[in-house]
């Protein structure tokens, strides 16, 4: 199989030259571009273990100690605490330990009870937040060429070399370079910054089309056919993820 390493700079159209365009291209990555792949499961595995998944990591959840040390950062809470410890000392000073640790304990006590059920909280919406976020990516469905026949699976399962169908409205689950394009118009913005909408046209070996799909922008209009060639954090949206 093609080196991932060499599909870093997916949108030279130089380096797809020298792989001998899309059919070069298709070749390398042991795929067809009427059948796609074969639905093998070892073939499958194969690329995932060589281009990784396009099943993203979850991002981590702060941990209950964390989230307890953040509710600290509140000036009123400070200001409680330095006040239990103040009133701890001005009560044991004036009425001794057996009745001057009342007052400045109950403070603590109802600090230690509002910082408590706060971080609490917070780690009950991480985690209900990141299990939505989860949800939602794995009912996300793209329709791929795999033995020639055509079936829709989940985005988390596609891999390198896969054929898909381009659609209006979709928003792209991976980088991908065009086989086919039916007036496709994309936008980038989100991840770009590109304000315009981007025509999007099928390679050309004796053109300098943009060919070249990128994941998690939006297509806006048009159709068409796509070869995937970077997913999940290999992708420009994951390695963009990954720095910030």
């Amino acid at each position: 199989m093609l080196d991932p390493d060499n599909l870093k700079n997916q949108r030279s159209h130089q380096k797809l030259r020298e792989l001998g365009g899309l059919q070069g291209l298709a070749n390398k990555l042991q795929t067809s571009l009427e059948r796609g792949i074969q639905a093998q499961e070892l073939d499958i595995n194969s690329r995932k273990a060589v281009f990784g998944s396009n099943q993203r990591p979850p991002p981590k959840t702060n941990s209950l100690f964390t989230l307890i040390v953040e509710c600290f950062d509140d000036t009123m809470l400070k200001v409680l605490l330095l006040a239990s410890f103040v009133s701890l000392i001005i009560g044991v000073i004036n009425d001794g330990w057996e009745n001057g640790w009342i007052e400045g304990s109950s403070i603590f006590l109802a600090v230690a009870i509002i910082t408590s059920v706060t971080a609490s909280n917070n780690y009950v919406k991480e985690k209900q937040f990141q299990k939505l976020q989860q949800s939602q990516v794995s009912n996300q469905k793209v329709v791929v060429i795999r033995n020639g026949e055509k079936k829709a699976i989940s985005t988390n399962d596609l891999v390198v070399g896969d054929i898909f169908e381009v659609a209006q409205g979709m928003q792209l689950p991976a980088d991908a370079i065009l086989i086919r394009s039916d007036g496709i118009i994309c936008d980038e913005a989100s991840l770009t910054g590109e304000a315009d909408e981007i025509d999007k046209k099928a390679f050309d070996l004796n053109q300098d089309f943009d060919s070249f799909l990128i994941g998690k922008t939006f297509v806006k209009k048009g159709s068409g056919l796509a070869i995937v060639v970077c997913v999940g954090s290999r992708s420009r949206s994951g390695l963009t993820e990954e720095m910030l």
